[in-house]
Parts: structure tokens; C-alpha cells; sequence
């Protein structure tokens, strides 16, 4: 079974209407991590350009999101999910 992934649960429910039992498609409820904005790791956050590469962000779960992706890797792990595909919006939180 194929996992999809998308941002809103309207758009969850009307793809699944397409895809049937051949996939399962869950919501995200928007945007999973977000870079910390206080403290030692907001601080980081502000990233730098370097001649070869951008230093790695640290990104922090938001609020909500670490239960959704708990309840949508369980509902994966139910349904024996075999590949995951990842449907956001093409946005800055997407």
C-alpha cells in the first residue's frame, strides 16, 4: 500500500476519493518544523552563506505536528505501507 501525504485534510479526503483502496492519504494539518525563534537555537537559525555550502538549520517540531506524523507513521505501520509520497502545497511551509 502507498502512503500520501498532504497538507489539509479537505484535500485528503477528496484525493482519497480518487485513489480508493489503493492508497491510504493522511493530513499533515500544515507544516511539520519550523526553525526555533528564541533562545540559544533561535540564535542559529539565522543562516549564513558560506562559498560551498549552507550550515544545517536546526529544525525543531511544531506543536501539533509531532502528534499527527506519530498518528500517521501508526496508521502506516497498520497498513503495511511500502512507499511514501509526499504531496504539499509548493509553498514556503510545502
Amino acid at each position: 500500500m502507498d502512503l500520501v501525504v498532504v497538507e489539509s485534510g479537505a484535500k485528503a479526503k477528496t484525493i482519497q476519493k480518487y485513489l480508493g483502496k489503493k492508497a491510504m492519504v493522511r493530513a499533515s494539518n500544515g507544516h511539520v518544523q519550523d526553525l526555533p525563534t528564541g533562545g540559544k537555537e533561535g540564535s542559529k537559525a539565522l543562516w549564513s552563506h558560506t562559498e560551498t555550502e549552507l550550515p544545517d538549520p536546526p529544525w525543531g517540531w511544531t506543536e501539533r505536528a509531532e502528534r499527527n506524523v506519530s498518528r500517521i507513521i501508526a496508521d502506516g505501520n497498520r497498513k503495511k505501507v511500502s512507499r511514501v509520497f509526499v504531496a504539499t502545497d509548493p509553498d514556503r511551509e510545502g
